[in-house]
């Protein structure tokens, strides 16, 4: 998903699959929120950087119900696995850990 759908150089998805898969198909997030900043924004499968976050546009995520969150960005050649396996987690931490790589 990184690189396209290339893993050490063989072709193993089309590029135009990782498109679809990863292309917003929300507008302007889903509208559930009193600030328009905290929409949520969703590719297929994938959740979508919002207008305040740190990554890029091209980046995509998918988090767990227990806190972990896999979150990859071909811009920056970046991909973060956060795992907790706490019911419950705050996404504040996983939110925190996100700033501080892109900080870097």
């Amino acid at each position: 998903m990184l690189r396209g759908g290339e893993l050490d150089g063989a072709r193993i998805l089309a590029p135009a699959f990782v498109d679809l898969m990863t292309r917003e198909v929300t507008r302007d997030g889903l509208g559930r929120e009193v600030d328009r900043l905290l929409d949520g924004h969703y590719a297929i499968g994938w959740g979508k950087p919002g207008p305040t976050d740190p990554a890029s546009p091209r980046a995509f995520a998918h988090g767990g119900a227990t806190g972990t969150r896999l979150h990859i960005d071909p811009a920056h050649d970046l991909v973060i696995v956060y795992r907790t396996g706490l019911w419950a987690h705050p996404g504040q931490a996983i939110d925190e850990v996100l700033m501080g790589v892109y900080a870097a």
